[in-house]
């Protein structure tokens, strides 16, 4: 429940809820498969038989989940390293509560485009409004730091998202 009022909270003053990106990234994909569909059949059908089975299935049934896949970048300890949560329930929790402990949050994304069918990796960060209305302080700023570093060595793209 302390989620729809996050999203009240942020839809109140003409913005997103920070977590609902994920969720947007991975609808925004699974359109343009359909688009590319729509405007490039020969190459769609060429890509879609390359496919593995569980994609095709996810295209055909509109399940964006697995053309974005997301993993919640989280700084537990002020001077430590970076770590990537990948425990689904933990991130859905995380999620569902607002359980994050500064005003950003960042995520390593795949996403799995028609231009890049075997994937491309993204960082993504953003500031959280609803977490004392987005204010940035070096909390924010390490975690912005550290992502921003880590994506480099990692060759994510990264992504700045400020609403």
């Amino acid at each position: 429940m302390h989620v729809q009022k996050k999203r009240f909270q942020a839809n109140k003053i003409g913005t997103t809820y920070v977590y609902d990106f994920p969720v947007m990234f991975g609808r925004a994909v699974l359109e343009e498969w359909r688009r590319f569909e729509h405007t490039d059949p020969k190459s769609y059908r060429q890509l879609l038989e390359r496919m593995p089975a569980r994609m095709q299935a996810a295209l055909r049934d509109g399940e964006y989940k697995c053309f974005a896949q997301a993993y919640e970048m989280l700084l537990a300890d002020e001077e430590g390293e970076i770590e990537v949560c990948r425990d689904e329930a933990e991130m859905h929790a995380r999620a569902e509560k607002g359980n994050n402990d500064r005003g950003m949050v960042a995520w390593e994304m795949e996403l799995f485009t028609p231009d890049a069918p075997q994937g491309r990796k993204v960082v993504v960060i953003s500031n959280d409004i609803t977490f004392q209305m987005g204010s940035f302080s070096m909390r924010e700023h390490r975690l912005y730091a550290k992502v921003s570093f880590w994506a480099v060595l990692v060759r994510g793209d990264p992504l700045f998202l400020s609403f």
